[in-house]
């Protein structure tokens, strides 16, 4: 059982290593950098489609407000009639204006709450993406004068000869004929 273990251990590891070979750190960082970019833009979409719908809210609201206040005219005159269906049927159609008009206000508070929420998000988002342009800036520039990265690794006859040479040189320096 521990063979088949070492072996599936040794499988994921080499699976690793050959995933992290084929990556290439810069792209990588270009892209996340890219999705960044586009999640800022997806949440400032959403608050303009906020303001845009706080926009149409706010105008309905003040229609509906124009034809409360009529209709609550309508209905003082007709308390003065004394026909009774006349004074339900302006009274029902009050309360119906008002009602509406209580659900738009409730959304249009509703929609500029969620908008100055995400007016928030969205600054501090800001902040974190110019603060990763720079971050990615960097490292892009210190991985281009770092040179060309070793892709193969140094094999053990590799060491022993560059281990060889060393020793040569060293025994060469100290021997004075």
């Amino acid at each position: 059982m521990s063979f088949f273990n070492r072996l599936s251990q040794l499988v994921q590891a080499d699976a690793h290593g050959v995933v992290d070979a084929l990556e290439d750190r810069p792209l990588l960082l270009r892209q996340h950098l890219r999705e960044a970019e586009q999640a800022l833009a997806a949440q400032r979409a959403r608050q303009q489609a906020l303001v845009d719908q706080a926009r149409g809210l706010g105008t309905q609201a003040e229609r509906l407000a124009r034809d409360t206040k009529r209709l609550d005219g309508d209905l003082e005159l007709a308390l003065t009639s004394d026909d009774p269906k006349l004074q339900r049927h302006a009274a029902r159609k009050l309360l119906q204006a008002q009602r509406e008009q209580q659900e738009v206000e409730a959304s249009l508070r509703s929609a500029e709450a969620e908008r100055d929420q995400l007016a928030e998000v969205i600054a501090d988002r800001e902040t974190e993406l110019e603060v990763l342009r720079n971050r990615v800036k960097i490292t892009l520039a210190s991985d281009s004068t770092e040179g060309p990265r070793p892709t193969e690794t140094i094999s053990d006859e590799e060491v022993e000869l560059e281990l060889l040479r060393r020793r040569n040189a060293t025994a060469e320096q100290g021997d004075p004929s």
